[in-house]
């Protein structure tokens, strides 16, 4: 979770126990690095014992904030921290997967959603281990997909409407076109063109742009 100013890492509760077990793993190339994790913010339901003597045990000793509430999800209770603690008009990165409860991936994308109607609250990204989701607004969007040789994300994206119709216009995919689409009916699924660093799309009303992400490790 970043700003131009600031930047704090937050577990949320069972997310410290992941980020533990890959930092145990033989073939984390995080092993030996500093972990950097300011905060494990939980209700104490799945953080377990030898994750926090670990994290509270280190040089620079991770923060444990017990956050009750049942009528939260873990991550609720993080983002509320965060912008409690740091500033309100934080920029978040979530990083987390859309498998398991249906309600919890759900949740997560719903975040995408929560700056408001304009990115003076801040803005939400959402990675997971295979994919990039952004919150496009109303309005002409530029999306780097390639930095020099090196492609940040994949060439196969997708816009997705999210509550109103929105007619979209693209520049740099290989079917470039003006389309309405509406959920529950026509989407936009592309492929950059062949060259093409920044991609235009733009959007009457809110959408989801969703793209494969480039594994270093599979490059």
């Amino acid at each position: 979770m970043t700003t131009g100013i600031d930047r704090v890492r937050v577990a949320a509760d069972g997310g410290a126990n992941c980020l533990y077990y890959l930092l145990q793993s033989t073939h984390s190339h995080l092993r030996d690095q500093a972990v950097g994790l300011d905060a494990i913010v939980c209700d104490l339901g799945s953080l377990r014992l030898p994750v926090k003597q670990y994290f509270t045990s280190l040089e620079k000793p991770t923060k444990v904030d017990h956050y009750p509430g049942q009528n939260l999800y873990d991550p609720d209770k993080a983002v509320s921290w965060v912008r409690s603690n740091y500033a309100p008009n934080i920029d978040i990165v979530i990083l987390g997967g859309l498998s398991g409860r249906a309600g919890h991936g759900l949740r997560l994308v719903q975040y995408l959603f929560h700056p408001g109607p304009t990115c003076a609250n801040g803005r939400v990204f959402f990675i997971t281990s295979q994919n990039l989701l952004i919150l496009l607004k109303p309005s002409h969007h530029q999306i780097r997909v390639q930095e020099g040789n090196r492609d940040m994300i994949k060439r196969d994206l997708g816009v997705i409407p999210i509550g109103k119709p929105s007619l979209i216009t693209t520049k740099g995919l290989k079917q470039e076109k003006q389309l309405k689409i509406t959920l529950g009916g026509k989407i936009i699924r592309n492929h950059v063109l062949p060259g093409v660093s920044t991609v235009e799309i733009e959007t009457s009303n809110a959408v989801l742009f969703t793209s494969d992400i480039v594994n270093q490790d599979n490059r």
